[in-house]
């Protein structure tokens, strides 16, 4: 102990002078020993004439309390206030049946706003966004179709892992990939997907080869892929339009589309996906573990290994027109990335396509990616309007591309996240005595944790 903590001690004490009557309380004569030990066990301390001490810090007083209280709760006692009187438990009630604690105000309108910020975000994620063309024609369009994704991630996971060193890569595909974007085309070219937490088998030919691909060059989990969406047909023989997301050649996520696109525009487009699909029924989430950046030193001076757990949400194309979908991922569900693999048309997607992508990211505060197919040079069947995009917590359009194949390749600072939500914090400024948005599901979806992320 050295001379300038027993000059501050003194200090304190003297300052407690004329408080003799606090020794006359019971606590104080637990504290009256601890500071007899302290002065024993501390050379060189003289206490100042014969003054009582209560201690330094009144909240020793607080605590004491505290701990009396917990005791004598645990013992089935009553729970007194300071002055004497009883106080009932949280769970307690009346006489007339109403709980008569300061808690139970649900009923009670307040103004105040519950201020708990997460830790910032400060990690670092690649995303890869492939805007494949997507043959539609001859007899085997799904196998030229699987054939050209497999060759463009071999070569992102390649380019990434062993190149760059990339410690954690989204991977992301379009809506329908494999096979033309037409109603009655779905069922030709539908396969079964596993549940979730379960592996990729062969039966899913168009998921197998990408999956196992991933596997081979990941390491501990790192190479995420969100394979847009395919056609599912289930047990019961109904087709859903599926996204699918794996790692380490398992199923993490499975979304199968809510909103079916159902439009007709006059002399434009006319386009029925109930015809032949059902549409799903659930919000989908998963987590992923990124690295984030070293923490405060230790008393070693090693700097601490910290990561963020970031959550995303999954959509796809027309879910996005919905607002509040985007909005139950966020504010229920703690989403800080929505990934919508979609399919905008030539008619829709110049007038709303980009302006969709930031409402969206500006209604969340997430980032929100989209990934297109590329659009049909032949000027047959469907024409995707192509434009996959990244858009910032902020709104900000990161990538853009144009109408032709090509990807995006971005690193996502997660710390513009925090950034958003600190900055305009609208997560603790909604009036959830006014309004609420609750999803008719269970509260949280499922989100399984895999081993290595």
């Amino acid at each position: 102990m050295t001379t300038k903590t027993h000059s501050l001690f003194s200090q304190s004490v003297a300052r407690c002078r004329g408080l003799r009557s606090f020794s006359e309380r019971p606590q104080f004569t637990l504290l009256e020993q601890r500071a007899g030990l302290f002065r024993r066990a501390t050379p060189g301390f003289v206490k100042p004439d014969d003054t009582p001490i209560p201690w330094i810090i009144s909240g020793f007083s607080s605590s004491i309390k505290l701990m009396k209280r917990s005791a004598s709760s645990a013992a089935g006692g009553e729970r007194r206030g300071e002055d004497g009187s009883k106080k009932p438990r949280p769970n307690e009630k009346n006489a007339e049946g109403s709980s008569k604690t300061e808690h139970s105000t649900s009923d009670k309108r307040t103004d105040k706003v519950e201020k708990v910020l997460p830790r910032k975000l400060t990690g670092k994620l690649s995303v890869v966004l492939l805007q494949l063309p997507v043959e539609s024609t001859g007899a085997d369009y799904k196998a030229v179709n699987v054939r050209n994704a497999l060759k463009e991630v071999r070569e992102v996971v390649v380019q990434k892992r062993l190149v760059e060193k990339a410690q954690e890569v989204l991977i992301m595909l379009p809506e329908i990939w494999n096979g033309p974007y037409a109603a009655d085309a779905f069922p030709n070219f539908c396969e079964p997907i596993p549940e979730v937490g379960e592996e990729i088998t062969e039966a899913t030919r168009s998921l197998h080869e990408l999956a196992s691909v991933c596997r081979t060059f990941a390491s501990e989990g790192s190479i995420t892929l969100m394979a847009g969406s395919i056609p599912e047909i289930d047990k019961r023989g109904r087709i859903y339009n599926t996204s699918v997301t794996v790692c380490n050649n398992r199923i993490i996520c499975k979304h199968r589309k809510v909103h079916l696109f159902d439009i007709d525009i006059p002399g434009k487009i006319t386009f029925k996906e109930s015809e032949t699909l059902t549409a799903g029924d659930r919000v989908s989430i998963f987590d992923r573990i990124v690295a984030a950046a070293p923490g405060p030193k230790d008393m070693m001076g090693v700097e601490r290994i910290r990561s963020d757990k970031i959550r995303f949400g999954v959509g796809i194309c027309y879910d996005i027109r919905f607002p509040e979908l985007s909005l139950l991922m966020r504010a229920e569900h703690g989403a800080h990335i929505l990934c919508f693999p979609a399919a905008f048309n030539t008619t829709t997607g110049p007038k709303h396509w980009s302006l969709c992508m930031r409402a969206r990211a500006i209604d969340t505060q997430c980032f929100v990616l989209a990934c297109s197919p590329a659009r049909n040079t032949t000027g047959q069947g469907y024409q995707a309007y192509g434009h996959s995009i990244v858009v910032s917590p902020w709104g900000e359009i990161l990538a853009e591309l144009d109408e032709k194949p090509g990807k995006i390749e971005l690193e996502l600072d997660l710390s513009e996240i925090s950034e958003a939500r600190a900055g305009i914090p609208i997560g603790m400024q909604r009036r959830k005595e006014v309004y609420r948005l609750v999803g008719a599901q269970s509260p949280t979806p499922d989100v399984p944790q895999l081993p290595g992320n």
